[in-house]
């Protein structure tokens, strides 16, 4: 049988780790150092005692061999106990004491037996276990000691570390102070390179003071040359001195003289102001004068008006065109135009040969109000229409000429009146033009002659309402643009398409106002004028065989002028109402179909309304049809007799137009014997 040997007498140098379950470890320490061992003495006690345990030997047992099953044996772990220093070197690190470790039990065992140890039998399980909890005891105490120097060897590496720190702050120490010191050495050099630089400085400082010293005393030298000199001029001064005070004796009496002249002339400037004051109150007066004369001119002026009738009537005939058919110039230089018997000359008038048209104006050299109109033909007899109206302009008559008959009209608003022109007409008969001006008008600004009656207008309520300020008036205007296409209301100076409708106005009894319209505050003609141009550019035109570009609307201009005299209390509110009404056109001559047949049908109609309107005003009827149509019916301040109207009927000169000139002349003749009554005064 063989002989159990104990572990630890195999074992020569460090054990070897059991395959029992080794102890848990939770963190190695340093040992302590000499002084900390002293100090500390009591955790040294349990190693200490755990190392004689351990160092104990057991001598095997004999017992008789059974075999005996048992279960495993459970091993207890053993945790080392860590030992923590109190205290760390600071200064002069401390040389830990190297622990030498000897393994009790293997001395012991090696003494105990100076041979093999006797194997035990395999019944002796006892022995066997004590030998193996021997060979564990033996095992933790080496462990324990072999932790122990680790421990002693991480502190002292600590302390190297901390020593390494120490060195290397140092050296950082010493580096900066030797940057510092280079520092230094350098700006000792720097100032003492300046110090050269300012001992040049001063020796060339020094040459030139001694140059400027000798340069001093030349000047010197001069300068007392010069005193000299001015001693000599000194006395020549002293006597020009004494004639100076024989002139300033002569200027006193001089000045007395004038202060007696300065008391006469403040006597004078006394009664002057006393003048100015008498003049001052006389002004005053002659204001109340002008004031006084202002509202007779205004009476005198509606006066006037009246007496020429509430509606008057101007027919104006536009110029024939190079591009019109028909143009033709004779040889006393009158125009003239003719008509083809072609199918067109058929259906105008029923002439089947060439008819000319000849416009004559009779009393050309007088007051010019009568038109005469002769159609002359091949194959019948002249007719010759004659009519006569407040004012009749040719084709020669400008813009100009023609707004100077109604300036006085357009001032009726200013002093509270209600005012309406508006131009009737066949289509390409000049009404646009006559009240806009021409289609470049913009491009045109500068040719005042071609300026319509709108523009022309605004300009003269804004100059005269400047004049009248002078008399203490101030005039807030308001402006509206309104189109009337397919009997519908349409705001040209607005993008919304909000329903417009008219209304009767609860504020004054007989008028009638539009709705969901904002009026344009304008304070200038250069305002009105881009409100015109938006206008213009927004207003519906269309081209037909009659013209190129022709009217599918009425227009309605609309400016509401308010004003008050602070200084006698008076307030006024007048309208004036400028209209360009859409052309009348025959289908069988425009040539209309969809949208533009439907418009031409409206444009009819509606002048044909406006027509009934007239009559039932000349015959005086009880009942107005103002509400069969909205151009009536939105005209119905102009004519309800409350305003001073005044219509342009403007005509072609064409032959092949003939028929549709001679409607529209007789249309304003029964116009201008219309009486719609007399127009009051807004003023409060």
């Amino acid at each position: 049988m063989e002989k159990r040997v104990p572990l630890s007498a195999k074992n020569t140098g460090i054990p070897k780790p059991s395959r029992l379950p080794q102890p848990a470890t939770v963190g190695r320490k340093r040992p302590l150092s000499q002084v900390e061992q002293s100090s500390n003495g009591k955790e040294n006690g349990p190693a200490v005692k755990r190392a004689k345990t351990f160092s104990s030997t057991t001598k095997p047992v004999t017992k008789p061999a059974k075999v005996i099953t048992k279960p495993p044996v459970k091993t207890t772990t053993f945790k080392s106990t860590a030992v923590r220093s109190s205290t760390r070197a600071t200064k002069a690190p401390l040389k830990a004491p190297v622990t030498k470790c000897t393994v009790s039990n293997t001395k012991t065992s090696s003494a105990a037996t100076s041979g093999k140890a006797p194997k035990r039998p395999a019944w002796d399980l006892k022995g066997q276990l004590q030998d193996m909890a021997a060979d564990h005891k033996s095992s933790v105490s080496t462990i324990d000691t072999l932790r122990n120097q680790l421990d002693s060897f991480a502190g002292r590496l600590g302390e190297l570390e901390r020593l390494k720190e120490t060195q290397e702050t140092t050296i950082q120490a010493k580096e900066e102070e030797k940057t510092v010191a280079h520092s230094q050495i350098k700006e000792l050099e720097e100032t003492i390179s300046a110090t050269k630089r300012d001992l040049e400085s001063m020796e060339r400082s020094k040459a030139a003071i001694e140059c400027r010293a000798s340069e001093l005393d030349a000047s010197l030298s001069l300068s007392r040359t010069e005193v000299a000199s001015l001693r000599t001029a000194l006395s020549q001064t002293m006597a020009n001195m004494s004639a100076v005070q024989s002139e300033l004796e002569a200027t006193k009496v001089a000045r007395d003289c004038a202060v007696s002249d300065g008391v006469r002339k403040a006597a004078t400037i006394s009664s002057l102001e006393q003048n100015v004051i008498e003049l001052q109150c006389l002004v005053g007066d002659y204001q109340g004068r002008i004031r006084e004369d202002e509202m007779t001119r205004r009476a005198l002026h509606n006066r006037i008006q009246e007496l020429k009738g509430n509606i008057r009537v101007f027919c104006r005939v536009r110029p024939l065109l190079p591009t019109d058919a028909g143009y033709l110039i004779d040889d006393a230089g009158r125009e003239s135009s003719t008509s083809g018997g072609s199918s067109r000359g058929s259906k105008n008038g029923g002439q089947s040969s060439t008819s000319v048209l000849g416009l004559t104006y009779p009393d050309s050299n007088n007051d010019q109000k009568k038109l005469s109109i002769e159609l002359s033909s091949q194959d019948k007899a002249k007719k010759n229409y004659e009519f006569t109206f407040d004012r009749v302009f040719g084709p020669n008559s400008s813009q100009q000429f023609v707004f100077s008959e109604i300036s006085q009209l357009v001032q009726s608003a200013l002093d509270g009146y209600n005012v309406c022109i508006f131009a009737y007409g066949q289509t390409g008969s000049g009404k646009t033009f006559t009240m806009e001006g021409p289609e470049e008008r913009v491009l045109l600004e500068s040719e005042g002659d071609m300026k319509g009656m709108i523009p022309r207008a605004v300009d003269q309520v804004f100059s005269s309402a400047l004049q009248l300020r002078e008399q203490g008036w101030e005039y807030k205007m308001e402006a509206m643009f309104l189109e009337i296409y397919n009997e519908s209301l349409r705001d040209l100076l607005s993008s919304t398409t909000q329903t417009i409708d008219i209304k009767k106005d609860p504020q004054h009894a007989g008028e009638v106002y539009v709705t969901n319209v904002t009026p344009s505050v304008v304070t200038s003609q250069k305002q009105v004028q881009k409100l015109l141009e938006r206008a213009s550019k927004n207003r519906a035109v269309a081209s037909t065989q009659c013209n190129e570009r022709s009217s599918r609307s009425h227009s309605v201009f609309i400016l509401t002028i308010t004003g008050r005299n602070e200084a006698t209390k008076e307030s006024c509110r007048g309208i004036l109402n400028l209209v360009d009404l859409a052309g009348s056109e025959r289908l069988s001559q425009s040539g209309s179909a969809g949208d533009r047949l439907k418009e031409t049908k409206s444009i009819n109609k509606s002048l044909s309304n406006l027509g009934s309107v007239i009559m039932a005003l000349a015959n005086k009827e009880s009942h107005i049809p103002y509400r069969n149509s909205k151009l009536t019916y939105l005209l119905q301040n102009s004519l309800g007799g409350n305003s001073k109207t005044l219509m342009f009927v403007n005509v072609s000169p064409q032959a092949e137009s003939y028929q549709e000139t001679l409607c529209s002349l007789r249309f304003a003749t029964t116009v201008n014997q219309c009486n719609i009554g007399t127009a009051k005064k807004s003023s409060k």
